[in-house]
């Protein structure tokens, strides 16, 4: 059976940094009435991420760490073990940057897009720190404005990154034409 991996208590200041396993294959041994009234989808490969730290960590799976009927044991697991990297999430204040889309309808011309709020603290990997610049909006189609108005857009976020506390994923764009 192919299984998924989950990881469970990560503690809210990290992230797990891809790539990260997310199934296993797990041959396992039992009765035949065991096999028959057992539900695959109930199958899990669980890693306790409680208490561990920044960096790299193997964990070994073992039949502890998979959700089987007393009835079943694991024979083999393949991988046997998982590595994952843990990054600490740090916070950093982002300037939004607005995408869009299409063109202006008839004659009219751009005069101005902007974002509000301009900035958004956001946490995100530390290892991104140096590298990310920007958030971008979701992209505000331009051919749907008649005249300078206020749309709602929402901020693409990128995996693995988070909105601080009382930060909301919703922008009001200002688009100015004339």
């Amino acid at each position: 059976f192919v299984v998924p991996i989950e990881f469970r208590n990560l503690n809210q200041d990290f992230v797990l940094e891809d790539p990260v396993p997310l199934e296993a294959r797990v041959t396992l041994a039992a009765s035949e009435q065991s096999f028959r009234t057992l539900d695959p989808n109930s199958i899990i490969i669980s890693i306790n991420l409680e208490n561990k730290k920044k960096g790299s960590t193997t964990f070994t799976i073992t039949e502890s760490n998979v959700s089987l009927p007393s009835t079943v044991s694991l024979f083999n697991v393949e991988p046997s073990s998982v590595k994952i990297q843990l990054q600490e999430l740090v916070e950093v204040s982002l300037p939004v940057e607005v995408k869009t889309s299409g063109f202006l309808p008839g004659k009219l011309k751009l005069t101005s897009v902007a974002a509000e709020p301009g900035r958004v603290e956001m946490l995100i990997p530390q290892g991104d720190v140096s590298s990310i610049k920007k958030i971008f909006t979701e992209s505000v189609d331009l051919s749907l404005v008649n005249s300078s108005t206020k749309v709602m857009s929402k901020l693409n976020i990128p995996p693995g990154y988070k909105l601080a506390a009382g930060q909301s994923d919703i922008i009001t764009v200002n688009v100015g034409v004339r």
